[in-house]
């Protein structure tokens, strides 16, 4: 485990590699014939083209599904299928834009810098700080897509988890409105 060029022998590092080991089934083995396994797949895979085979990508599926092979691929599967069917909502994620920016600095959505009492990452959302009038649905899609997809890089994240905390004491029928995803449900099934 490298997380963010921390040294392996770091107790932050033995603490973390001991969780994957114990809650993801997790060892070094494990996870290099994992991975092998996975990218030897994703060759295979004529229905899977220009898709990320390095180590951090592959591992969220895989620590995600306790390292069951088939079921990461099945999810990498759907992961991918979403990001085809909403693929106005999770792509171009620049939090440089307008109205992302605008989003971030009204703090709809931020991460806590203190972690949980487990040490998983805290995500906070307020929907009073969501500007109806201004932003849409895609860009509420792309600020939580964009959080989650920069967040899961981590690899402490990945073994940790996240909690996502959120105020909808302020959702209204105009917040409802605003998405209209029935024919998108369709076409993930």
């Amino acid at each position: 485990m490298d997380n963010n060029n921390v040294a392996l022998d770091h107790p932050a590092m033995k603490k973390l590699a001991k969780i994957a080991r114990d809650e993801l089934r997790e060892t070094e083995a494990t996870r290099e014939e994992s991975l092998r396994q996975m990218r030897e797949w994703l060759k295979q895979n004529k229905d899977v083209k220009n898709v990320r085979d390095d180590e951090s990508f592959l591992l969220r599926f895989l620590r995600t599904k306790k390292y069951s092979i088939l079921m990461a691929q099945q999810q990498l599967l759907k992961y991918l299928n979403l990001r085809r069917v909403l693929c106005n909502y999770v792509t171009a994620l620049d939090f440089l834009s307008p109205n992302l920016q605008h989003l971030v600095n009204q703090g709809y959505m931020f991460v806590s810098p203190i972690r949980d009492e487990k040490g998983r990452r805290v995500i906070i959302s307020t929907a009073s700080n969501f500007d109806i009038d201004r932003c849409n649905s895609e860009d509420l899609v792309k600020t939580h897509f964009m959080t989650y997809e920069t967040l899961v890089e981590n690899e402490a994240d990945q073994v940790l988890g996240f909690v996502h905390v959120g105020d909808f004491g302020s959702v209204g029928p105009k917040h409802v409105a605003m998405f209209n995803i029935t024919g998108k449900i369709d076409n993930l099934t």
